[in-house]
C-alpha cells in the first residue's frame, strides 16, 4: 500500500526498548486514529462478557490490534483487554504462566 492509498485513521503502538523509566509503550496517531482506538476501548469496556458463550469463565475478553490492519504498518502488535474475568470479576487469570515461563504481574 503506498502513501497515497493508506487510510487516514493511522495509529502506531511502539515498545521503547530503552525507555528512561523502564519499559514503555508509545502510542502515536492521527486524530482519526486516536478516535478509532478510543472507540475500540469503549466497545471493550461496554462489552457484556457474560453473554459471550465461547469466553471461558474467569477470563477477560481481549482484542488484537494488528500492524497493517487496525494499526499502522510500523506498529507493534497490541493486545488490549478486560482485566475482570467473566463470571467472577477476578483478575488472577493474568497471573498465569506466560509462554516464556515468566508470569504476568498486575497491580490492582
Amino acid at each position: 500500500m503506498n502513501a497515497q492509498t493508506k487510510p487516514l485513521r493511522q495509529i502506531a503502538l511502539v515498545k521503547a526498548i530503552s525507555g528512561k523509566r523502564g519499559n514503555e509503550v508509545h502510542i502515536y496517531g492521527t486524530p482519526d486514529g486516536l478516535r478509532m482506538l478510543a472507540e475500540k476501548l469503549l466497545e471493550l469496556a461496554d462489552l457484556d462478557q457474560e453473554s459471550m458463550v465461547k469466553l471461558p469463565e474467569g477470563i477477560g475478553h481481549h482484542l488484537d490490534l494488528r500492524a497493517g490492519i487496525e494499526l499502522a504498518d510500523e506498529s507493534d502488535l497490541a493486545v488490549v483487554g478486560r482485566i475482570d474475568g467473566k463470571g467472577n470479576g477476578d483478575f488472577s487469570w493474568l497471573l498465569l504462566p506466560m509462554g516464556d515461563g515468566s508470569r504476568a504481574t498486575v497491580k490492582p
